[in-house]
């Protein structure tokens, strides 16, 4: 018999994942990963710290980039290390086949490296889900049971005729209720739904879904309880596609207030197309040629590179300003 998840596409479902096509189609959220290499790195942070907080990390923000940048941090060992192998797997996603079973256990693997002494391996005894104040909500399936649950289930989103939204959010909720791994199954679980989603539209490697679930951390696990309840993810699926819509809502309204900040002066356009054309020498020559003083030439590179449009090449005395990659033309 092949296997089928219970769930309705309810009218606000559907309304969703409209909404979700929608801004997909409309925004150009690629800038988010190409061009925008700074907005890329703090939704990576953002997603990274929202989903270990979801679990308990008490590391903060700042806390979680200064792991990551191999700077000293206070603070709990275990959090530290928790940080630096989530950061790990989430930079392997293009490496990972989201319908494969060894590279779901191979992530599980970096995840959990010296946290969990069965890391990559499926659990061997009975595990509840718990949420955050430490209530039972679900005893998983038995550990015999495991394997074949996680087969069904990712050949089910690897051959369902659904739109990936809508298969992301069901694998998100069978992967939890199914609970496969002895610790880590929530992180992994948000992890596998971006990687999935990833693989319908790039833009979601940078989309801080799990931000948004912390945000709404209390309906994350009531929608996930009356799921377990009714047998039926359809309560899940209308939370979990409401979150994906914030999150992608949010990217979007960031990256059109970045844009009307990137609007740029006649001077600023003018010495930015001398560098990026090679025309820049010094300062003193910028200003002679734009006709401004040498104040404002340093007032337009400051605001060029804080716009993350230029940067500069070498040491400080003799180095060399050239456009960024992926900046305006």
């Amino acid at each position: 018999m092949v296997y089928e998840p219970r769930f309705t596409v309810t009218a606000k479902v559907l309304d969703n994942v409209t909404r979700i096509t929608e801004i997909l189609t409309r925004a150009d959220l690629s800038r988010n990963g190409r061009s925008v290499p700074r907005l890329r790195r703090r939704n990576r942070l953002r997603s990274l710290h929202s989903s270990l907080a979801i679990e308990g990390n008490r590391l903060s923000l700042d806390e979680v980039s200064a792991v990551i940048d191999g700077r000293p941090v206070t603070g709990p060992e275990t959090d530290i290390a928790e940080v630096r192998n989530a950061y790990a797997a989430y930079e392997m996603m293009d490496s990972f086949d989201p319908f494969s079973r060894e590279d779901l256990l191979r992530a599980h693997g970096v995840m959990m490296s010296g946290l969990d002494n069965n890391a990559g391996s499926f659990r061997t005894g009975d595990e509840g889900v718990f949420d955050g104040e430490g209530n039972l909500i679900h005893l998983a399936p038995h550990p015999e049971e495991v394997s074949g649950m996680v087969d069904d289930l990712l050949e089910w989103t690897r051959a369902s005729d659904y739109p990936m939204i809508v298969r992301s959010c069901v694998f998100h909720y069978r992967f939890e209720y199914i609970h496969p791994f002895e610790d880590g199954n929530g992180r992994l679980g948000r992890l596998w739904q971006t990687l999935l989603l990833s693989r319908s539209n790039d833009n979601f490697k940078w989309i801080p879904v799990e931000s948004a679930i912390r945000s709404y951390q209390r309906d994350y696990y009531d929608a996930i309880e009356a799921s377990n309840a009714e047998c039926d993810c359809t309560v899940f699926l209308e939370f979990m596609t409401g979150a994906i819509l914030t999150a992608l809502e949010e990217s979007a309204r960031e990256l059109s207030e970045r844009d009307a900040g990137m609007k740029l002066t006649s001077s600023e356009s003018s010495l930015y197309a001398m560098i990026r054309d090679g025309c820049f020498v010094d300062i003193g020559q910028a200003a002679v040629a734009m006709e401004v003083s040498v104040p404002t030439v340093n007032r337009c590179l400051r605001s060029l590179r804080e716009k993350g449009l230029i940067r500069k090449e070498g040491n400080r005395r003799s180095g060399v300003w050239v456009t960024v990659r992926g900046g305006r033309n």
